[in-house]
Order: C-alpha cells, then structure tokens, then sequence
C-alpha cells in the first residue's frame, strides 16, 4: 500500500494534447520515481489518502467520489456525494469515514 511516508506527491491534470480527461499521477518519496498514474475521464476536484494508506478518494465536477486502491489504483467504490462539485475530501484519522464537501452547501 502506499502510505504518507512513500507518497511523494499526488497530482491531478487535465491532458495536454487536449483529451477531455484528467490524470492522477504518483511518486515514491524514497526514489523520486514515477510509481503510476491512470485517467480519468471526470475532472477530479479533491483527493485524499486513507490513515492505512489502502485508499485514495477522488472526487469530480460530477459530484461524484470514487474510491480507489492505492495499489493498483483499481476502483473499489463510487457514490454521488454531492448536487455540487465535490471541493474537499478528508478520511478520519482512525475512523473508517469520509467526510465529502461541495459546493452544493
């Protein structure tokens, strides 16, 4: 899994050649190197890494929030969150919960 202290950084995009697409790219802190990215065809707004280091949320413009394994950055879960874009996210420091913000409230 990845954790904060193997996380370098976690960026999102949008493509350079123009796709209507994002991407979120990490990299390991202890090399510097690319470890994977994916795309997304929904433009992420937030992301937060679960205390484990098991999870990485993402939320979108289409108010959604996905839930993906830090791994392989498969989907685990997807729920609308939202009638808004989804701004922030934030897991519990030792609570298995998410808590979601918009700009719907």
């Amino acid at each position: 899994s990845l954790d904060d202290s193997q996380i370098l950084a976690l960026a999102t995009g949008r493509n350079p050649q123009g796709a209507d697409e994002d991407w979120l790219l990490a990299w390991d802190s202890r090399t510097g190197n690319f470890i994977q990215g994916l795309t997304n065809r929904n433009e992420i707004s937030a992301i937060a890494v679960s205390p484990d280091g098991q999870l990485i949320a993402l939320g979108s413009r289409d108010k959604d929030v996905e839930l993906r394994n830090a791994v392989d950055l498969s989907i685990s879960g997807r729920f609308r969150a939202h009638d808004d874009m989804i701004t922030a996210l934030e897991f519990h420091p030792s609570l298995p919960v998410l808590a979601t913000a918009a700009e719907d409230y």
